[in-house]
């Protein structure tokens, strides 16, 4: 029975093939295109979304290099002028000292204090610092002063340090003050009782002639050991003495010393050295222009 149907659907398919073949042939030609539809309604906007979650913050970048330093800007115009200060007061000279011609001695004994670095022409007076805010006068009066030369410096020949028995013995303070602000101090033991002095008979000075105002170089020997030397110049003017330098005795008690700067008239002086310890020596100088 299935081989009986075989040619029959071959048949009909080949019908079929010729049936479409057919049609196409007789179809015509295409119609020319419609007009355009209408636009369409527009359509509802949509709802707006929600905003998402922030996210998580991002890890910090590695930091750069600095940048170069800008370029200065352009000056200020300049400030109003300042109000000028009041006048300041004058400067305490740093540099004044003070030499005694003995370190030990009782308080009628008389004694030499030459002075250095104070201001021109500067009254200068001297007390003995008895304790803490306790000061007496030096030299028996009341209100003895001293003032300094041009070049700062002074010579004061006291009878007596003084006090009037206010200066009781022990270790004290021998002072210089300044009406100008100077002061200078150095200690001193007042004794109960005379020390006889014991001069040393070998002491000797031997000094180079100089130009007013010139250097020269002092020696000493024979002194004691490690004792200080105050040299001057005596009678440079009548009663007075005029104190150079002081210096200390080596070891073996001898010194030597520049003296910058000898400011003496021309002439002939006597240079005395005193030790503090007792030792004295005398020699000439001589001030001479060559």
């Amino acid at each position: 029975m299935s081989k009986l149907l075989r040619p029959r659907g071959l048949v009909l398919a080949l019908l079929l093939s010729t049936l479409v073949a057919a049609l196409l042939a007789c179809e015509g030609p295409r119609g020319a295109q419609g007009p355009a539809g209408a636009a369409g309604i527009p359509g509802v906007p949509g709802l707006t979304a929600a905003p998402g979650a922030p996210g998580n913050a991002g890890s910090p970048g590695v930091p750069g290099k600095p940048g170069l330093p800008g370029l200065p800007g352009p000056p200020g115009p300049p400030g109003a002028p300042g109000v000028a200060g009041a006048d300041g007061l004058a400067a305490v000279s740093p540099e004044a000292t003070i030499l005694r011609s003995k370190s030990e001695l009782t308080n009628s004994e008389p004694v030499t204090v030459w002075g250095s670095g104070f201001r021109p022409n500067e009254s200068v007076t001297l007390f003995v610092v008895v304790e803490e805010k306790v000061q007496v006068i030096a030299g028996g009066g009341a209100g003895t002063k001293f003032t300094a030369q041009p070049n700062g410096s002074f010579t004061a020949n006291l009878d007596q340090i003084g006090g009037g028995g206010k200066v009781t013995p022990g270790l004290k303070t021998l002072l210089a003050v300044g009406s100008l602000g100077s002061r200078a101090s150095v200690p001193v033991v007042i004794l109960s009782d005379p020390l006889t002095a014991v001069t040393s008979p070998s002491s000797s000075l031997v000094a180079n002639s100089v130009e007013p105002g010139g250097e020269t170089t002092i020696w000493g020997a024979g002194f004691k050991p490690d004792e200080w030397v105050l040299l001057s110049a005596e009678e440079v003017a009548p009663g007075v003495n005029k104190g150079l330098k002081g210096t200390p005795a080596n070891a073996s008690g001898a010194f030597s010393v520049v003296i910058g700067s000898v400011d003496l008239a021309e002439g002939l002086y006597t240079l005395r050295a005193i030790g503090d310890k007792g030792s004295q020596a005398t020699a000439p100088l001589l001030v001479a222009s060559k």
